[in-house]
């Protein structure tokens, strides 16, 4: 009969040493859930009480098993220590297979809701537990026009940083960029430095001066002029101009050479003889537009025009839904944590509304 050093020699050879080694490495590790390690090592010893009278041969098999199921058992809790736990449920038959598609199953949600800090810190806040609640939010989060507006990052900054807020939330300018016609004059910066002159874009309201300079004859004559005699000439010679020049204010933007200056310019020219400039002119907003500095850095910056191509976003503006994000201050709030847009970019807020409907 073999004595007790023989029987304990398989948990005291060089192999079960190395064993010994890799579970004592899992001391920093998270606990191990309760039962586990018991039952891994129940399973062995099982092993080793089978047959009482093994031979010489089956005693070395013996041993190799012991120590290769002990290997096995700490390479298993190795895994679970570092990528997580199976649920406690599972018992003894949570295999290692039912482990592994348990894991890759959370680390899939986990990849897509909670990959970023931000996001799990919004998605976890107050604000967003609170938009979700207020309805007026709800319907702004789950409209194609703000979530596309959200998507954009130099959309998003101009409107967190308020250069759009003015355009959205005024209703007169947001019908102004509503006409295609206001869009290509200001997004041109030519015409938006001709016209930045009051003198010249109060002259040019006037129909009767745009239905003058739109004659070509009349329109060479004027540039022709070298002073503000002979422009004052030529305006007399021709029915319309003449009796608009009996306006103070056109007679001096006229006489000025402002006027013969401005019809150099052949995108002028253009926007007056196509009707574009008078559509755009008679718009009340006009003025509006042209004269704020801010909206002049949003076109400038592209940002406008990218609003405008967006199908979703200028639907969005006619129903005044952006207007009302602009206003939000549960929104505004949102805006200033750093998850929030990634939250709107990944789908989670509209995942969050789908899931909050359900309940």
């Amino acid at each position: 009969m073999a004595n007790q050093d023989e029987r304990d020699e398989p948990f005291t050879s060089p192999e079960m040493a190395r064993v010994t080694a890799l579970l004592d490495e899992l001391k920093e590790a998270d606990p191990t859930p309760p039962g586990l390690v018991p039952d891994v090592m129940t399973q062995i010893r099982s092993i080793q009480r089978r047959g009482s009278m093994p031979r010489q041969g089956d005693e070395r098999m013996a041993k190799k098993v012991l120590i290769g199921l002990a290997a096995a058992a700490a390479i298993l809790i190795a895994v679970f220590a570092a990528k997580g736990w199976p649920p406690v449920d599972l018992g003894t038959q949570g295999t290692v297979g039912a482990a592994k598609r348990y894991q890759a199953q959370q680390m899939s949600a986990s990849d897509v809701k909670l990959g970023d800090a931000s996001v799990q810190q919004f998605l976890q806040s107050d604000i967003a537990d609170r938009l979700m609640k207020d309805p007026q939010a709800r319907s702004l989060l789950s409209d194609a026009g703000f979530q596309a507006l959200m998507a954009d990052n130099q959309l998003r900054e101009s409107l967190r940083n308020g250069e759009l807020r003015e355009l959205l939330t005024n209703a007169r300018l947001r019908e102004a960029f509503a006409d295609a016609g206001v869009r290509e004059v200001v997004a041109n910066s030519e015409l938006r430095a001709l016209l930045a002159d009051a003198q010249l874009r109060l002259a040019l309201e006037n129909a009767r001066v745009r239905e003058a300079i739109a004659n070509v004859k009349v329109a060479e004559a004027l540039i022709q002029a070298k002073s503000g005699e002979a422009a004052l000439r030529v305006a007399a010679n021709d029915s319309a101009l003449r009796l608009a020049t009996t306006d103070a204010g056109v007679r001096a933007v006229v006489e000025s050479g402002v006027l013969a200056r401005a019809l150099e310019s052949q995108a002028l020219m253009q926007v007056i003889t196509n009707g574009v400039l008078a559509r755009a002119l008679d718009t009340g907003a006009m003025k509006a537009v042209l004269d704020n500095k801010m909206l002049a850095h949003s076109i400038d910056s592209g940002v406008i025009a990218k609003m405008m191509d967006t199908a979703a976003i200028r639907q969005a503006m006619d129903q005044g839904l952006l207007a009302q994000a602009a206003q939000n201050a549960l929104i505004a709030q949102a805006m200033e944590m750093h998850g929030f847009a990634k939250a709107v970019e990944a789908g989670l807020i509209t995942q969050a509304l789908a899931a909050s409907e359900q309940k």
